[in-house]
């Protein structure tokens, strides 16, 4: 069993769930999402589809217009942030 199977049955033994992300969507950073707080992503704007699937799952999603830095392949929101510290 390869680690991304068990990385998945890891995850789904936690209840937590997951979405793919469509080849499309891969190329202009649709797979690359900062979770802010539970439920609270930015993402690169101009991916719809996932855009909208988060949204049905009731993730409150803030876009960014990274055409020309994010989707270029500098970095995407996670790479372009710093570590935070979440207080709980």
């Amino acid at each position: 069993m390869n680690f991304q199977v068990r990385m998945l049955e890891l995850l789904s033994s936690r209840g937590i769930s997951w979405l793919a992300v469509s080849e499309s969507e891969m190329m202009t950073q649709g797979s690359n999402i900062l979770a802010i707080r539970p439920n609270v992503v930015v993402l690169v704007a101009g991916n719809p589809e996932i855009e909208a699937r988060l949204r049905e799952k009731n993730v409150e999603v803030h876009l960014f217009h990274g055409e020309n830095i994010a989707v270029r392949g500098d970095g995407g929101p996670t790479c372009l942030t710093a570590p935070l510290q979440r207080l709980l």
